[in-house]
């Protein structure tokens, strides 16, 4: 309990700090984009390493090895492929948001429309990363899981609508840390106590997780991190282009070596005698020594929040700029708190953190991210067609939708061909060149 109110009191205050220091818009949206290499990379993998990333792959590689390695490291792959090729041209645009950007790209119906999918899509996300914070709250406090929901969203909600992303970034930075050295001393305690890991243990697929799992986990995850709102959102707020491409590479680097330490967690907690799979985390704290298992705890309670928090300001600030096209700041904070209620509320429907992620996912690339990669791809030398990129959109979404409801899931992949389909078949078309 004292840990979880000694974070609490710290998050609200860097809030509070940010509130009273700078009290506007681009403070609110982008850190007034003062955004240096160190506090951009970190709150990247701070916004990266949530509750899929730890509780959700621990789990996974608990139940298939090392092989579920690549639910996080096809992100590595997708921040890559944005350090090396977007992130100058994102932090270019001078936008606050990336439906703002879209409306460069392709009109401002498309801003309009992109902005609902990205809604939707996150409001899973941030479900997920509360579902996520149940489990670590009750272990923290010992609350019940209903109390444990809404005191751990109570926070969150709290300091992202008092500071908005320059209190979350800078809060980021401490966590970052937090989660680093824990996830690292965790890993090297299991290493050391249980059943070393050998040779047998690295297979790059299995029955499980093979080849075709891992082309899905690659083109819905970390396409989504090519192409992600959330993380478009930090790259803005730095000061400089340069700032923006060094600090997603310096971020790819930290994560793919936290994805191996996380995956090999994993693996070394089949040592233990586990009875019920949803108590993965539980089981692992009882095994540890009580201080190991407090650290292990604030560094999931600390990975989950802020991711948690980009997720709510990305969607509240995508909601005032790009839908109800306002800097109005008391009502960022009305919706930022209205945003994190309907988060919790959707948390009470059955579905896994890591099934919540990969239908947002799943939703996003086929509706919005295969567009907005093409797009970015030609900016400043072609522009889509406004309609052609409305109906790519529109039917990527609805096939996406269809395939999760039926369970046909090459239909994702159909989507993904058609959306792309029409946006090359427009550009061909309007051969329009953008003048810089």
């Amino acid at each position: 309990m004292l840990v979880f109110i000694i974070c609490g009191i710290i998050f609200v205050s860097l809030g509070i700090i940010e509130y009273l220091k700078r009290n506007n818009h681009a403070n609110f949206f982008v850190n007034n984009r003062q955004s240096g290499t160190i506090l951009c990379s970190s709150s990247l993998v701070a916004s990266c390493i949530g509750g899929s990333a730890t509780v959700g792959l621990i789990s996974l590689a608990y139940k298939n090895g090392f092989p579920a390695f690549w639910f996080l490291g096809v992100g590595v792959i997708g921040l890559l492929f944005l350090g090396f090729f977007f992130a100058k041209k994102i932090r270019k645009t001078q936008a606050f948001t990336m439906p703002e950007i879209l409306n460069e790209i392709a009109g401002p119906n498309v801003r309009t429309i992109a902005s609902l999918i990205i809604i939707f899509f996150f409001l899973g996300i941030l479900a997920a990363q509360f579902k996520a914070l149940i489990e670590i709250v009750s272990a923290m406090t010992g609350m019940s899981n209903n109390f444990a929901l809404w005191c751990g969203a109570a926070l969150v909600i709290a300091y992202s609508m008092l500071g908005g992303q320059a209190a979350i970034i800078k809060s980021d930075f401490y966590q970052f840390f937090i989660i680093f050295i824990g996830i690292f001393t965790m890993a090297i305690w299991l290493f050391i106590e249980t059943k070393p890991l050998n040779i047998s243990n690295f297979q790059i697929f299995n029955q499980e997780i093979n080849f075709k799992k891992f082309i899905d986990y690659l083109i819905f995850i970390g396409g989504s991190y090519v192409v992600g709102p959330m993380l478009f959102g930090i790259l803005l707020s730095t000061k400089t282009e340069k700032v923006s491409k060094n600090s997603t590479i310096v971020a790819s680097i930290i994560i793919l070596l936290l994805a191996i330490a996380i995956t090999c967690i994993g693996i070394l907690i089949q040592n233990f005698k586990i009875e019920n799979d949803e108590q993965i985390i539980n089981a692992l704290i009882s095994n540890v020594p009580q201080w190991l298992g407090i650290l292990f705890l604030t560094i999931l309670f600390c990975a989950i929040i802020s991711s948690a928090d980009s997720c709510l300001i990305t969607v509240s600030t995508i909601f005032t700029n790009d839908l109800l096209k306002t800097n109005n700041l008391k009502l960022c904070r009305l919706i930022t708190v209205l945003i994190g209620i309907i988060g919790v509320l959707l948390t009470y429907l059955n579905i896994s953190i890591i099934d919540w992620i990969f239908i947002a996912y799943k939703i996003y690339i086929c509706g919005v991210g295969v567009p907005i990669f093409i797009g970015l791809m030609l900016y400043n030398k072609y522009k889509i067609k406004e309609r052609s990129f409305i109906f790519a959109m529109l039917c990527g979404s609805f096939l996406s939708l269809f395939a999760i409801f039926s369970d046909f899931n090459i239909l994702n992949y159909l989507a993904i061909l058609i959306s792309a389909i029409i946006c090359f078949s427009s550009i061909k078309k309007m051969n329009v060149v953008v003048n810089n």
